[in-house]
C-alpha cells in the first residue's frame, strides 16, 4: 500500500510538471523604440489618393514599456502614431491627415536592430533609427 501511494505522488509529480509554464520569446521585453527614426516611403493608393506622395519619412517615437506613441510625418501627410511594441514587431494604428482627408491605419513595424520594415495601410517606409 505505502508503494502504491508514493507511485500516485510520483504521477502526480510528473503530471504537475508537465503543465508547468515555460517562457517563451513573447515574454521578452519590448525593443527600445524611442527616439528619431529616418528613411523613405514608398506610398500606396490609399495615402496616395489624398495627395500624400513617397520621398523621405520622419518618426518620432516616445515608449513607456511597451505602449508606443509618436508622430509621423512624410510628403503631403502627417500622423499621430499608438500602438505597442514587441521584441521583434511594432503594431497599432495612425491617425493619418492629408491636406483633404483624415483617416485611421493600421502599422506594422519589423524592428531589427536600429532598423525597422514599417508598414502603413498600404504604403511601405524603410527606416534607420537615429544616434
Amino acid at each position: 500500500m505505502k508503494t502504491a501511494g508514493l507511485l500516485v505522488i510520483a504521477i502526480l509529480s510528473l503530471v504537475r510538471l508537465g503543465c508547468a509554464t515555460v517562457s517563451g520569446p513573447d515574454d521578452a521585453p519590448p525593443a527600445k523604440v524611442a527616439g528619431e527614426w529616418l528613411g523613405n516611403a514608398t506610398v500606396g493608393p490609399t495615402i496616395g489618393c489624398c495627395k500624400g506622395s513617397s520621398g523621405p519619412v520622419r518618426l518620432l517615437l516616445e515608449q513607456k514599456g511597451s505602449a508606443v506613441t509618436g508622430t509621423l510625418v512624410g510628403t503631403g501627410y502627417r500622423g499621430r502614431v499608438a500602438g505597442r511594441a514587441t521584441a521583434t514587431e511594432l503594431t497599432g494604428s495612425c491617425d493619418c491627415a492629408s491636406s483633404n482627408l483624415m483617416q485611421n491605419l493600421q502599422i506594422e513595424g519589423a524592428i531589427s536592430g536600429t532598423d525597422m520594415v514599417f508598414r502603413l495601410g498600404d504604403s511601405r517606409m524603410t527606416l534607420t533609427r537615429t544616434p
